[in-house]
Formats: structure tokens, C-alpha cells, sequence
């Protein structure tokens, strides 16, 4: 069972915003161009830490980066409830769509390139929490596949309405 930190060790380390002139430990790990879905991210990470399965997949993804001789493809940040809600809504535009399709090309990309694929199977484990899905690396080919032809600009009326 995951458990919260608590309130005083939160703000020792200035992961609540309240103490004035202590630093920041999310500045200290991050780029300053870190954007702040990231910084969210990474704030969840340390509020609640995963499960030792979860952490000891996602340290593996971050030294798999530490090693990486090849680029990672352009991934724009969109978050799952984002992408949801615009579907669900139908605020999607065009935009949106090239975004999406861009996630899912990199997406498929990373995942079916030999050198990156201890790295895809590490981050699909907090992945597949993340998403409440349990998702192998096929089926995640399968599906960016599929949707990436659903969400072309001219296929985009044929989404399915929930």
C-alpha cells in the first residue's frame, strides 16, 4: 500500500510551497526548462512514492537514458486526461490531432527500435499503472497503430463516440 509523506518532510524539501528561502528539491532535479506536467510528474513520484516495482522500473528507464548511443523521438507532452477530455468533449482540432499523432508515431517508433527496447518495457511498467491498463509492447504497437489511422484529419468524424 502506497503511503503519504508527510507534511513536515514535504516542506523540509520544499515539495509544498510554504516555507519561504528553503530550496526547491523539484529546481534541483529538474532542467529549468522542464515543463510543468514534468514537474508535476516528479512531484506525485516524491508526495507518493510508487511501489518498489514501480520505482525499480522507472530507475532502470533512467539509466537506460544514461546509456543511450541513439535519439529518442519528439515526444509532444500531452497528458492522458487531456487527450480524454477533448475526445470525450470533441474540443479535439486539427492541432490537436497532428499532436497526437506525433505521440503515437514516437511512440511506435521507440518501441519497435531494437536499441530502445529494454527502455520501453521499463517505462511501461509505471505506464501501465498510470493508465490502469496492463498493456504488453505488442498490443501498445497494435493500438498506436489503429488509432494513429483513426486520427488523421479526414478520418477524424469516424471516431468512435462513447
Amino acid at each position: 500500500m502506497q503511503r503519504l509523506l508527510g507534511g513536515l518532510p514535504c516542506r523540509s524539501i520544499k515539495l509544498l510551497p510554504r516555507d519561504a528561502g528553503v530550496p526547491s528539491i523539484l529546481e534541483a532535479l529538474l532542467p529549468g526548462k522542464a515543463l510543468l506536467s514534468q514537474r508535476l510528474w516528479l512531484r506525485n513520484l516524491l508526495l507518493l512514492p510508487p511501489p518498489p516495482t514501480i520505482a525499480t522500473a522507472i530507475h532502470s528507464a533512467c539509466q537506460l537514458l544514461t546509456g543511450l548511443a541513439v535519439p529518442l523521438p519528439y515526444y509532444p507532452v500531452m497528458t492522458t486526461h487531456t487527450i480524454a477530455m477533448k475526445l470525450l468533449y470533441k474540443e479535439a482540432s486539427d492541432a490537436f490531432f497532428r499532436d497526437l499523432r506525433t505521440v503515437l508515431a514516437a511512440t511506435d517508433s521507440t518501441v519497435r527500435d531494437p536499441a530502445l527496447t529494454l527502455f520501453a518495457e521499463a517505462v511501461m511498467v509505471p505506464t501501465n499503472l498510470n493508465t490502469a491498463s496492463q498493456r504488453t509492447l505488442e498490443r501498445l504497437i497494435e493500438d498506436c497503430r489503429w488509432l494513429s489511422t483513426q486520427t488523421s484529419v479526414s478520418h477524424r468524424a469516424r471516431l468512435p463516440r462513447t
